[in-house]
């Protein structure tokens, strides 16, 4: 789907009530598939996300995102 993700939309456009063809691809195409960071590059969108969900008021004004990402990610290779 990663590599394709026309042709996956017309494999399940017929199967799927989500929309058409094109409604499905547009949706594949914002997936990040083959997106894995680890280590420094992970605790960072960690922490980058916190932000935003402390922004929308789902984390609490108190909350410090930067703690939170360093709590929730840990460098396995190293420890």
């Amino acid at each position: 789907m990663a590599e394709n993700p026309e042709g996956a939309a017309a494999i399940f456009a017929n199967l799927s009530k989500a929309g058409s063809k094109e409604q499905l691809a547009a949706m594949l195409r914002t997936h990040t598939h083959h997106h894995h960071p680890a280590n420094v590059a992970l605790t960072r969108e960690v922490t980058l996300f916190a932000e935003e969900l402390k922004q929308a008021s789902v984390l609490r004004r108190s909350s410090d995102p930067a703690e939170l990402a360093a709590r929730v990610c840990d460098d396995v290779l190293t420890t």
